[in-house]
């Protein structure tokens, strides 16, 4: 071979210019699996689609290429859960536990610094009045909220006194609260009104005027056999939460950015809750996490056995 390029030193020159331009292998690309949305109601989905998104390609230059992936069923939240643990899911966004956290790897990052835990009543139209003469936890106690069968919300409000219809599905939700099988449906403050708006006008509304308040972070997940991405998305997060690009997501994105500024729910009636299952390694301390809202603390972890007085800290 050398000896005939060096019959043919213009093509041997040649050659060596291409070298350099030929590709090199790429790494390969990360498939991230999630399960599809519940229902045309669930917007959050969404939402946590996007962030997840957002952080792959925010880690990418350190970790490589990655994309989501939607699988096409959407199961209850306790069969995601098993998925996840076998690994049939890479990643899912649910609010934390003790047990939770003990089964999957928790990305100690709060996804919406926070809100999930600020709680709106989606109420019947009808019912306004109601609920305008609300003004505390006692005068929840008499009503029934709809909630999930499997979600830690459902714990919190009953360790606070409160009355839980627990339901299978989340499809199903808004159908009993309109029935009038429930009397309201709390919902995060980052998901509640884009939520309401795909309810047929008149039937429902967010009723912002009181607020159910507990700290209740959501974080990513990932099966315990996933660690490297685990790590993946804790980095990416922790960088975007202290560079305040994570926060940047939440005001302009379509699912949230009608929330911000938060001080426009200064005058609302805020019901502070505790939640005895806030697992122990919750980062409070770090502000940088959090989104601040009117009527809470700083660092404030509102971990207790009994409900706090209203209006206490």
């Amino acid at each position: 071979m050398m000896s005939f390029l060096c019959r043919f030193p213009i093509l041997l020159i040649f050659l060596l210019v291409l070298l350099p331009l030929a590709p090199c292998p790429t790494a390969a690309e990360t498939v991230v699996r999630i399960p599809a949305p519940g229902s045309a109601a669930d917007t959050s989905h969404r939402l946590f689609a996007d962030l997840l998104t957002a952080v792959l390609e925010r880690t990418a230059p350190q970790d490589g290429p990655a994309r989501v992936q939607i699988t096409a069923t959407s199961p209850a939240q306790d069969r995601i859960l098993r998925d996840l643990e076998t690994g049939a899911l890479d990643v899912y966004w649910v609010g934390t536990n003790p047990a939770r956290e003990q089964r999957l790897r928790p990305v100690r990052v709060p996804l919406t610094g926070g809100l999930l835990g600020l709680r709106v009543p989606v109420i019947r139209a009808d019912r306004q009045a109601d609920f305008d003469r609300i003004s505390s936890l006692d005068g929840l106690r008499p009503l029934t909220a709809c909630q999930g069968d499997q979600w830690p919300d459902s714990d919190i409000l009953e360790a606070n006194g409160l009355t839980v219809a627990r339901i299978n599905h989340f499809r199903l939700m808004y159908d009993m609260l309109k029935a009038g099988r429930c009397d309201y449906f709390p919902r995060g403050l980052q998901e509640v009104y884009a939520e309401v708006a795909a309810q047929p006008p008149g039937t429902v509304i967010a009723y912002d005027r009181l607020i159910l308040a507990y700290r209740y972070p959501m974080y990513f997940f990932t099966g315990p056999a996933a660690p490297a991405l685990a790590q993946r998305l804790h980095n990416g997060l922790t960088a975007m939460a202290h560079d305040g690009s994570l926060r940047r997501f939440w005001e302009t994105h379509p699912v949230t950015r009608d929330i911000f500024p938060l001080t426009r729910y200064t005058g609302s009636r805020v019901l502070l809750l505790t939640n005895p299952m806030l697992p122990k390694d919750t980062p409070v301390q770090d502000q940088a996490l959090w989104l601040p809202f009117p009527g809470l603390p700083p660092g404030a972890d509102f971990r207790g056995t009994a409900p706090l007085r209203d209006g206490a800290f």
